[in-house]
């Protein structure tokens, strides 16, 4: 049993914002309105995680958080891009030993946090991808982002990657899974 878990939200950025600020579509309009949606799933997760003493973290980049994300000001931590030891800050003042991942999106953003504080910390702790808390871009499958990891002979292939894949349970626990390739 974990000392204390921290659950990083990856990108929960408004869409709506990032159009008008830098004139472009990220992604598409159908992913922005899927983004949203999302957002009312992971509002519930967090509620329930933060009800079991679960620090949650908002890594947002450089982008203001979506409006349909609910952020409780008083326990919640929410972070522009978030550098190794910004990472490292929160986990020593915390006593975070279990860290997991998820939101926006598999197997790019997400991945990009977790092996910054696999491979760039010295982080001793359990770090992991929550699957069913993840979302892909429309053009990707999981199939697909898991390969770009876990399967030799792929550009980013980790054989010793340190983090594990998880799925959230409605009772709050982190069920950890394994993925393997033939």
């Amino acid at each position: 049993m974990a000392e204390h878990q921290g659950l990083v939200i990856v990108d929960a950025w408004d869409y709506d914002a990032y159009i008008k600020k830098n004139n472009e579509i990220p992604y598409s309009l159908e992913c922005a309105k899927d983004c949203k949606e999302f957002s009312i799933f992971l509002n519930r997760v967090c509620e329930k995680e933060r009800a079991k003493g679960t620090t949650i973290i908002f890594d947002i980049g450089f982008n203001k958080v979506i409006g349909k994300i609910i952020i409780n000001k008083k326990t919640d931590l929410i972070l522009p891009y978030m550098y190794e030891n910004n990472y490292m800050n929160i986990i020593q003042k915390r006593g975070i030993d279990e860290l997991y991942f998820c939101g926006f999106h598999f197997g790019l953003c997400i991945h990009d946090r977790i092996a910054n504080v696999s491979e760039s910390t010295d982080y001793k702790g359990k770090l992991g991808v929550i699957i069913n808390l993840s979302m892909l871009l429309p053009v990707d499958t999981f199939k697909r982002k898991f390969e770009r990891f876990h399967k030799p002979n792929n550009p980013s292939y980790k054989p010793d990657h340190a983090w594990d894949y998880y799925l959230w349970t409605p009772k709050c626990e982190f069920e950890k899974i394994d993925i393997g390739f033939p």
